[in-house]
């Protein structure tokens, strides 16, 4: 018998190490989806490719504290980007990323705000420099003077912009924990941390605007920009800590507040911290009262990757992905789209749209089943039943707009939910 059991031990031992190495290794399979090689990760089913992306990739040391290099965004725009990278050893690093202001680059908030939350946090900070945008890449609200003078530069709301490359560069050079990207920035930087945030709430833990706005429609006193403040409904999942001077002289402190009360009324979880005579210039360097409490609010701030419900309103379809649905096409292009969509615990998912023409479901399998049959209906009217195939081309589809292992899938539904479906 002990022989036997040895013979048995040599035999585990001997698949354990067969099987690691029939495994897709994480590094290839990241490479082959980066480049869109179906061929290459096709060689693997489905349920290897994200076993593999479970898996922390090996990097080179990354050499500890400050430095600026270059990147490239995938709109063809190169910027330095900055970066401070923090001693001791971290198993995975969060990122903060942190937008400058107007007239200004990344080497001027790179180290004043988190450096040393940053080192006890185990956090990546990349703070690249806004460049002048084209006019495909110009936010709708953007103008063509800015305080007398032609616009310098601005943040681009697009996908395929500088922070996505800040990002990009992270997830490049070491293990980094998606569930701890952070979004934050100052004036401009604002601005940029409210838009952005509103687009792509499934990519970021927490937001912190800082004497930032939400459109550059909006005068002192004017009307609000309704169109832009109806993204505010995609902050279902993301909580936001919001720093505003009541005295500020260049963006008013009504900016935030008008967004507070648009929070507060959705029931969604934020902060608002308004500092009494504060003005555009706030006392929010780290080490300052403020800070210290938004350090201590951030301190356990984790995204959500997989909830079951979902509210995303889109202005165009650059920003048609959350979470696990994509809005693919909308009824009438020149208007808002909207889908609300929920998952109970029997395998069904519920949809209402708004102006959407057709969209794709991701399956979530921390969410459904795909082992039963998918129930979907649509304003209370079923329009799918059915079992749903694994395929390796949907992890490709999944990974290509977000890069990130928690929202790749092996498995979704395409379906037309409006105009002039029967």
């Amino acid at each position: 018998m002990p022989r036997l059991a040895t013979l048995h031990a040599a035999l585990f031992t001997f698949l354990l190490i067969a099987a690691s190495l029939l495994a897709a290794d994480p590094s290839e399979v990241v490479a082959a989806l980066d480049a869109s090689n179906l061929k290459a990760i096709e060689e693997f089913s489905p349920e290897e490719i994200l076993e593999a992306l479970r898996q922390d990739r090996k990097f080179p040391d990354l050499a500890k504290g400050s430095r600026s290099l270059t990147v490239t965004a995938d709109d063809g725009r190169e910027t330095d980007l900055w970066v401070v990278v923090p001693g001791g050893d971290f198993e995975r690093y969060g990122v903060m990323v942190m937008l400058h202001g107007y007239g200004g680059g990344g080497s001027q908030v790179h180290s004043g705000y988190y450096r040393q939350f940053a080192a006890r946090e185990g956090l990546l900070i990349v703070s690249p420099s806004a460049q002048p945008l084209e006019d495909e890449q110009r936010p709708e609200d953007l103008p063509d003077m800015l305080l007398g003078n032609p616009v310098l530069h601005w943040w681009s709301y697009r996908s395929d912009g500088l922070i996505d490359a800040a990002i990009d560069w992270a997830k490049g050079v070491a293990p980094i924990d998606e569930e701890r990207i952070f979004l934050s920035g100052y004036s401009m930087g604002g601005y940029g941390t409210w838009n952005l945030g509103m687009r792509f709430s499934d990519r970021f833990g927490a937001l912190v605007p800082m004497a930032g706005g939400m459109s550059l429609r909006e005068g002192p006193v004017g009307r609000p920009d309704e169109r832009v403040r109806s993204l505010l409904v995609n902050l279902l999942h993301l909580p936001a800590y919001i720093v505003h001077g009541d005295s500020d002289e260049l963006v008013p402190a009504l900016y935030d507040t008008r967004s507070i009360k648009a929070l507060t009324g959705l029931g969604y979880p934020h902060r608002y911290h308004e500092i009494a005579g504060g003005k555009h210039l706030l006392p929010v360097r780290e080490g300052s009262k403020v800070m210290k409490s938004i350090q201590k609010w951030l301190k356990d701030r984790k995204r959500d990757s997989h909830p079951r419900e979902i509210r995303h309103r889109v202005l165009d379809l650059d920003h048609g992905r959350c979470y696990w649905l994509r809005i693919e096409k909308l009824i009438d292009p020149e208007k808002p789209g909207e889908v609300r969509a929920r998952i109970d615990k029997r395998n069904r998912i519920a949809l209402i749209t708004e102006n959407v023409h057709s969209l794709t479901v991701f399956i979530d399998e921390e969410l459904i089943d795909l082992k039963k049959t998918v129930r979907i209906s649509l304003k209370g009217r079923s329009i799918f039943r059915g079992r749903v195939k694994p395929r390796t081309d949907v992890i490709l589809d999944s990974w290509r707009d977000r890069r990130d292992r928690h929202l790749a899938y092996r498995a979704s539904i395409h379906l037309q939910v409006g105009g002039g479906r029967k």
